[in-house]
């Protein structure tokens, strides 16, 4: 398999089997993938072209050309083919007209090598097109203004149960769309034709016996003449994607159900079991026992924390993201502190900042309230403020030693539980958000979290 391809289903040896020169290329026109013609004609012995510029391949006074039509590809303009020169490995000129083919990152280019005597008329050179594209494992199209298909692979009409005698009768691409879909396959197309920037979206489409398969489809507007006359595009199967989707959410479904029981009939064990620990420890006088007796009690307090941390792990990111001040949000978070922190000085600078976050992002900052209290060695004062889409947690403490700083994230790491600025990150990280330290050891501990800029807004 071609790893970094984003056609999946293609192998390497079926791409060098191709009589064209076929490249991968990023959206930036880096070769990822040159198949062996290409190599044949580019490469010497132990040369390699992966991670050039494929302009590169071209005469000099052909690249900037080359690159604006590239570019233009990548962004959804499209263009009418237009023939080029490249250079082999020797430097002799080689005509070629490249074709595009849309991936889901970067694009195709099979360079069509043209006989400099004898350059056929263009319909030849669509057959070319089409011949290559029968190639592929996955479904490509090409469709007029009006959405009627004038070209499917042969996969494609395969995998929709099609012939070419449909296609030749007349088949419009919006028939096979289901209808909720149809209205927004509908507004796409004209974005695209249009001169929109392509993005992939996904559909439910329906095969020729009304089966229904998700799809996801990528595609280009066609232009001739600089209008656009038409789209083209590839379409990809994630119906295995998509069953694999729902086998996993029944099996975290299951496993929660599970879970949730298990947690509360300990809770209930443990409720018990501390209560009988009470009642002993109430009637001994014996102080070896009431020592034994205060280590259960401990023990029996750690196991509850480990429970109470695993039911708000399995809590973070269920519900949908929501906008919550800042403010309120540190007010929050200094409410579930014990009555002895209640002195702590406070101090905020937030600018009326609102983020977008997980619902558990108050308990990201008692988190950071707590972890100050029990390691800052005699922290009085923290202070939160924001700086651009940062947010910035400051203490008066001991800080975090250098050799501790990446460490101090990791599940277990720590001398209470560990769980605390685990949990935190991994509420922070299900929005997208950072949280890294930066503070000096011995000035105090110094907070950073990372805001994406469409995620804080200000008041």
């Amino acid at each position: 398999m071609l790893r970094d391809s984003p056609l999946i289903g293609i192998e390497s040896s079926q791409a060098n089997r191709l009589p064209q020169i076929l490249c991968l290329a990023d959206t930036r026109g880096i070769i990822l993938f040159l198949n062996q013609r290409g190599r044949n004609v580019f490469c010497r012995p132990d040369e390699r072209t992966t991670g050039r510029y494929l302009s590169d391949l071209f005469a000099p006074s052909e690249r900037e050309r080359f690159v604006a039509e590239y570019d233009g590809t990548v962004s959804g303009a499209g263009s009418s083919p237009s023939l080029y020169t490249v250079l082999d490995r020797d430097g002799r000129r080689i005509q070629v007209l490249p074709v595009f083919a849309p991936a889901r990152e970067g694009v195709w280019v099979s360079l069509v090598e043209i006989n400099a005597f004898s350059i056929r008329p263009r319909p030849d050179v669509r057959e070319d097109l089409f011949a290559f594209l029968d190639a592929f494992p996955q479904t490509f199209f090409e469709f007029d203004e009006n959405g009627t298909f004038t070209y499917v692979n042969s996969h494609g009409l395969l995998e929709f149960g099609f012939t070419d005698e449909d296609l030749k009768r007349g088949l419009n691409a919006y028939d096979l769309i289901a209808l909720p879909d149809r209205e927004w396959a509908y507004q796409n197309v004209a974005c695209r034709m249009g001169g929109k920037v392509p993005e992939c979206h996904e559909y439910t489409f329906l095969r020729k016996d009304g089966s229904t398969v998700p799809v996801i489809v990528h595609s280009v507007a066609v232009t001739r003449d600089g209008k656009a006359t038409g789209t083209r595009g590839v379409v990809i199967d994630i119906s295995g994607i998509r069953a694999a989707q729902e086998e996993l959410e029944h099996m975290n479904e299951a496993l929660t159900t599970v879970t949730s029981l298990t947690r509360h009939e300990l809770m209930n064990i443990l409720t018990a079991l501390s209560g009988w620990v009470d009642l002993a420890a109430g009637a001994t006088t014996e102080p070896e026992v009431d020592k034994c007796l205060g280590k259960a009690s401990d023990a029996a307090g750690l196991l509850r924390k480990h429970l109470e941390f695993s039911r708000e792990i399995q809590q973070v990111g269920t519900a949908a993201p929501t906008w919550q001040g800042l403010d309120a949000a540190v007010a929050s978070a200094r409410s579930f502190l014990e009555n002895g922190a209640q002195s702590l000085t406070i101090r905020t600078e937030t600018r009326g900042a609102w983020i977008l976050a997980d619902t558990l992002f108050d308990r990201v900052f008692y988190i950071l309230l707590e972890n100050s209290l029990r390691h800052g060695k005699g922290v009085t004062e923290v202070k939160f403020r924001v700086e651009g889409s940062l947010v910035v947690y400051e203490d008066n403490g001991c800080g975090v030693p250098d050799r501790e700083k990446k460490r101090i994230f990791d599940l277990g790491y720590g001398k209470n539980t560990g769980f605390g600025l685990y949990l935190a990150r991994r509420i922070l990280t299900v929005t997208g958000i950072r949280i890294r330290e930066e503070g000096k050891p011995g000035t105090g501990a110094r907070f950073v979290l990372s805001i994406p800029q469409d995620q804080i807004r200000f008041f």
